[in-house]
């Protein structure tokens, strides 16, 4: 993503997104998320006591290796077939809009039984928090500004061997609800750790920016941070960290997020601490000063990345009307132009239960999480209305092309293709796509992954000495948004030969079907990844709220369904439909110095 999770104490030391570690002295934190630290505590050894170890035996099929990378091939997955049993235990699903005694109607949706929770050590989901330098450095993806199917789960932390799968539960449930004041509610039962998750979804993000006030949305987060009239910033850390908790936060195109990861019998602390800053953050003049130092910093950082400058312009030339043109980061100019008023009013028009999702993924009691939120969410007002967001991208018709100049001793190559959003009948197709192309895929937020050694492109372009990488990803969106490959060229290569190699390969899956056997490899690859990404409770409820943020929760529930009904024939209609001449949008950093 660029899911936008800032480190504030360490705004010096900001490590891009990105995974382009090899270049220069600067570190990138996977599909460039920013990380938001705001002095978490990783407490939660006294998880450890529930570790389910007994059922782990299959874990040697994985072949780990030293540095803790899956092996290339994934040859294994054929003994992995009963990771749709472990991803697709369903359970029926009750979906009830909200009355007072919360009756409800069951409308028999299938939900994936995830019940395997390693949230015994989910802190070192969220070490990267902390430092940026342990990321994935085995492959290169697109620098987005929002989450990738693919970027999100390579970045996934790799779980301990021990740790890679828990015995499933069959008491898993959704439960969705909606208050009377608008806001939505989704709560999943995992009881394998006395831990739980809880989420705030707000349905706000660069996407909803224009120029002036690009980066309010990212800006607003930080603020968030900042205290309310009841408890000030030292106070919310404090009591958090005291209890064991994990708190944090992000902000991508269509979103910004809160959460906090707690000993299941301290999360009623969360719910006070959420609701009260949903309305009633400060946003003190001198605190708004002193952010602003930050994140022009933090915006300093970045320019500092090739990575996120050629994403930027790719970015800015791919889309001249919709929003999505412009970084969560914001503009330079307009991070120096806005105002306390302009960033308090982006508050107040978006920061309001009818704009919000919580969700909430645990070792918790339904009906007794059902009461806590209704005293604490279910009499704050509503904001009247919440502005739309009308923009609509025309269609493309000829290949743009942008050049970026500029320090260091590699070049990189981007091709941004036209892509649908995640709602999309296409969308799941080309996920099939890039796995072909780019390696396996699946479901996660934040750290690890596999390496893509055995796919198309890296045995075409990294095996043969073009590239030292290539990766690529497809982001779930709201709207339509790009699917975008990066190369990073191997010192000595001409770049526009590295680009002629990549057009042959994307010119072979347009016009010759995927085998059957490659498409298989590549959709058991992917759905083992998604057993591994959604192991946590603090993953399952970021792509439940995620999920009702760009559809409803049964767009994650049914993802391996969807995934499953995806044929060669889709991945061929994708592939001449969106990899095109006409609707690409080509990038290349040339490193100063060098002539290619």
């Amino acid at each position: 993503m660029i899911v936008y999770l800032d480190d504030y104490d360490h705004v010096d030391d900001y490590d891009h997104v990105d995974d382009h570690d090899h270049v220069d002295d600067y570190d990138h934190v996977d599909d460039n998320d920013h990380v938001d630290d705001h002095d978490h505590v990783d407490d939660y050894d006294h998880v450890d006591d529930h570790d389910h170890v007994d059922d782990h035996d299959h874990v040697d099929d994985y072949d780990y290796v030293d540095d803790n990378d899956y092996v290339d091939d994934y040859d294994h997955v054929d003994d992995y077939d009963h990771v749709d049993d472990h991803v697709d235990d369903y359970d029926h699903v009750d979906d009830y809009d909200y009355v007072d005694d919360y009756d409800h109607v069951d409308d028999h949706d299938h939900v994936d039984d995830h019940d395997h929770v390693d949230d015994h050590d989910h802190v070192d989901d969220h070490d990267h928090d902390h430092d940026h330098d342990h990321v994935n450095r085995s492959r290169l993806r697109p620098y987005h500004s929002c989450p990738t199917i693919q970027g999100m789960l390579r970045s996934l932390p790799r779980s301990r061997p021990s740790f890679v799968v828990n015995r499933p539960s069959t008491d898993t449930k959704i439960h969705k609800t909606r208050f009377p004041n608008g806001l939505t509610l989704i709560l999943k039962e995992m009881h394998a750790a006395p831990v739980t998750a809880f989420c705030v979804w707000y349905r706000v993000g660069s996407r909803n920016e224009h120029l002036g006030i690009t980066g309010a949305s990212h800006w607003v987060e930080h603020m968030m941070f900042k205290g309310t009239p009841r408890y000030n910033e030292s106070d919310m850390d404090r009591m958090v960290s005291r209890e064991g908790g994990d708190r944090n936060a992000f902000t991508s195109f269509d979103f910004t997020t809160y959460y906090e990861t707690m000993p299941s019998n301290k999360i009623d602390l969360a719910i006070e601490l959420e609701a009260d800053r949903m309305l009633n953050s400060t946003f003190k003049p001198s605190e708004v000063a002193s952010e602003r130092t930050v994140i022009i910093n933090e915006r300093e950082g970045g320019e500092n990345s090739p990575g996120f400058r050629l994403f930027e312009e790719v970015q800015a030339a791919a889309f001249r009307v919709h929003p999505y043109g412009h970084e969560v980061i914001g503009h330079m100019s307009d991070l120096k132009s806005m105002t306390r008023d302009d960033l308090h009013g982006h508050y107040k028009r978006f920061y309001a239960p009818n704009n919000a999702i919580i969700s909430v993924a645990g070792d918790f009691k339904t009906d007794e999480m059902l009461r806590k939120l209704k005293q604490h969410y279910g009499k704050l007002q509503p904001t009247k209305s919440v502005p739309a967001v009308t923009a609509h991208e025309p269609t493309q018709v000829g290949e743009r092309r942008v050049i970026v100049k500029g320090e260091g001793a590699t070049n990189y190559l981007m091709l941004a293709f036209r892509a649908p959003n995640a709602t999309h009948e296409d969308y799941m197709p080309l996920v099939a796509l890039d796995s072909v192309l780019c390696g396996a895929s699946g479901l996660s937020f934040f750290g690890g992954g596999t390496s893509n050694r055995s796919s198309r492109l890296s045995k075409t372009l990294v095996d043969t000495g073009l590239c030292a990488d290539i990766g690529g990803g497809v982001s779930p969106s709201i709207d339509p948004f790009l699917y975008s490959l990066v190369g990073t060229v191997m010192s000595g290569q001409d770049i526009a030969n590295v680009e002629r190699t990549l057009w042959a390969e994307i010119e072979r899956i347009r016009n010759e079907p995927v085998q059957k056997a490659d498409l298989d490899k590549a959709l058991k690859q992917t759905r083992a990844q998604v057993a591994f990404s959604t192991e946590t409770v603090t993953n399952q409820a970021f792509w439940l709220g995620f999920s009702e943020v760009i559809q409803d929760y049964s767009w994650f529930t049914t993802f391996l369904d969807r995934l499953r009904k995806v044929t060669a024939a889709d991945v061929q209609r994708v592939a001449q439909k969106y990899l095109t001449r006409d609707g690409v949008t080509v990038g290349q950093y040339l490193a100063n110095g060098l002539t290619n």
